[in-house]
């Protein structure tokens, strides 16, 4: 009895290994197979907004150009549209002068649009100091990527909000 159960539970696992050292994996199903490759693009979707903010604080702006596609579009809660190299200009004027700067994408939603493109609903936070006083920025986007070459950029980001405080006082706000 007890040898009918073991090879009953090696026979029915979802692996097993014959007597020649083979293993046998089971056989995925299609419905299976894309929520893997699923779950696997929001990783590298999210691993790239953890990037994205390291190469904030990093301040570098070469290697965040080259995580946006060559055709960039970013909106602005005022209805300002800035292509890449404008957009990249602006963030080194607003975080360059900053020390000790700690930026964090929340990534709220990921919506895989198609096979190279995806919809990204983030929130954001940046804090630094400029000389003596502290800097808070946040505010919220919605990003538009595309897969370029295996890697996921920004092709366009809509920006909803955003927020800047110095000492705790709020000294612009876009809504």
């Amino acid at each position: 009895m007890f040898a009918t159960v073991v090879v009953a539970i090696a026979l029915l696992s979802p692996q097993h290994k014959h007597s020649h050292g083979q293993v046998h994996r089971p056989t995925l199903t299609k419905a299976q197979m894309e929520a893997r490759r699923v779950m696997g693009e929001h990783t590298a979707i999210r691993a790239g907004f953890t990037k994205v903010a390291r190469t904030f604080e990093r301040k570098d702006w070469k290697t965040l150009r080259s995580m946006l596609t060559s055709d960039f579009r970013q909106v602005e809660p005022n209805k300002v549209v800035k292509n890449s190299d404008q957009a990249v200009a602006e963030l080194r004027r607003g975080l360059g002068p900053l020390s000790e700067l700690k930026v964090k994408f929340n990534v709220m939603d990921i919506k895989l649009t198609g096979g190279n493109t995806a919809t990204v609903e983030s929130r954001y936070e940046a804090n630094g100091r400029d000389g003596n006083k502290n800097v808070h920025i946040e505010g919220s986007e919605t990003d538009r990527l595309r897969k370029v070459g295996g890697q996921w950029k920004a092709a366009y980001i809509r920006v909803h909000d955003e927020s800047m405080s110095v000492d705790g006082r709020v000294v612009s706000h876009m809504p």
